[in-house]
């Protein structure tokens, strides 16, 4: 099964952030909206102020060319007084002899002339033109207050989002980091909450439940199955004890002897296990952890396996002991599954054991687990090798301890091929 590990809140990124999110939510719709308010306010006053200009310069002309018709010459002092620029052909200028009559040249943010192209009753072309400084500040002053609107409802909506972001946001928070801090959600505010996170929070709560729920079963069954075998385990084992001992006084029963022999090493074995599982059912925080010294374990375990260390194994390490913080017994059983393990995959190869202060590891120059079922090597049950003999349990217990001590395994494949297991643990030097 895969391990998630929780990511800190540091490493959230602020493009993924929520409160950012909807913060920018807040700050583009005003944004858009002055866009398009900005759009169809210009369009209009294009519109409106085309029509009132030329109205306005269609009643001036011809009134205008009225006067000149009935008056050649008296036009001009009319227009003088009126302060526009009034021509006539053939005395158009070039610039403004536009063919179509109507209104031309309407450019009025860069500040040029209207003009108007009329036509008297004799076919004679007029031409008006005038300066109408109004439009021309009132386009300016319309750009000026749109840009000062946009300005203010943006920095009004910015305060606006980051306010109720932070409001909207804040139940999420608290409940990730009630989450995050393993407290207990049952009598937490969020669940009278009416809304989304109340339900999210609810939910959490009743997973929660129902994992406490299923964790204290299993770990009652273990319990009480490890118990239970104890009794059975410890009257084999004193049988045992006591048809060894009748046999060391007997003489040619050396095949009854060896199979005593193994029969007491495979029933230790058992025991062990169902000792390691009656320890394990107990909380991480329930351990009692103390300084071990690593080496001396290493030494008491090859005396006890192997008669002293074999030949074809190595302990390599730095002069001082070396000690990890855990529980006695699982660093025994995980540091005897290990050299178990190292031993029966060799394939003939020496095995070398690395102490470290931090760190042990088991190699040997066996063939290496295929790659595609490294993953699983330590799900209980399975075995890492197509042809191996164990029943895939040792690795999955030595797991199961580390993670109750608050250890790590990995593996590795050395350069140059094998098998290597390393261990990290909390620790110290001698004498630190």
């Amino acid at each position: 099964m895969k391990k998630i590990e929780g990511l800190p809140a540091k490493r959230r990124t602020l493009t993924h952030s929520l409160w950012v999110r909807i913060m920018g939510a807040f700050f583009a719709l005003p944004f858009m909206m002055c866009f398009v308010f900005f759009i169809v306010g210009f369009l209009s006053f294009d519109w409106l102020s085309s029509s009132l200009i030329e109205r306005h310069m269609k009643s001036v002309i011809y009134l205008l060319v009225q006067a000149d018709e009935m008056n050649a010459g008296g036009s001009r002092q009319l227009a003088e007084s009126l302060k526009v620029s009034l021509y006539a052909s053939p005395e158009i200028p070039a610039k403004y002899d536009f063919p179509k009559s109507g209104l031309h040249a309407m450019e009025w943010l860069e500040k040029k002339n209207f003009v108007y192209v009329a036509y008297g009753k004799q076919g004679k072309k007029y031409v008006l033109v005038e300066k109408i400084k109004t439009a021309n500040d009132i386009g300016e002053d319309l750009v000026e207050v749109f840009w000062w609107s946009m300005l203010a409802s943006l920095a009004f909506a910015l305060i606006t989002g980051f306010m109720l972001s932070r409001h909207l946001v804040s139940p999420l928070v608290s409940l990730s980091g009630k989450i995050a801090a393993a407290e207990n959600l049952e009598a937490s505010p969020l669940l009278e909450r009416h809304d989304e996170v109340g339900d999210l929070a609810r939910s959490f709560v009743h997973r929660e439940q129902a994992l406490n729920h299923y964790l204290q079963r299993e770990q009652m069954f273990t319990g009480d199955v490890s118990h239970e075998l104890r009794t059975p385990l410890t009257v084999m084992q004193s049988g045992l004890d006591i048809i060894e001992g009748r046999l060391e006084s007997m003489k040619g029963e050396a095949d009854l002897q060896s199979l005593v022999t193994r029969m007491q090493k495979n029933l230790g074995n058992m025991s062990a296990i169902v000792h390691t599982l009656l320890i394990m059912a107990r909380k991480p925080n329930d351990l009692d952890k103390t300084a071990i010294p690593l080496e001396s374990v290493l030494n008491g375990i090859f005396e006890e396996e192997y008669g002293g260390m074999p030949e074809n194994f190595s302990l390599l390490g730095e002069a001082e002991e070396i000690h990890a913080l855990g529980d006695p017994f699982l660093v025994r059983m995980l540091i005897r599954n290990l050299l178990e393990n190292a031993c029966k995959y060799a394939d003939g190869s020496p095995v070398d054991v690395r102490l470290a202060n931090g760190s042990i590891s088991f190699r040997n120059g066996g063939e290496s687990i295929p790659e595609e079922t490294r993953a699983r090597i330590f799900e209980n049950g399975f075995c890492g090798k197509a042809n191996g003999s164990g029943s895939g349990l040792g690795l999955s217990l030595v797991y199961r301890a580390c993670e109750h001590m608050g250890w790590k395994i990995d593996y590795v494949v050395p350069p140059g091929g094998g098998n290597e297991f390393i261990v990290y643990f909390p620790g110290e030097r001698a004498g630190e």
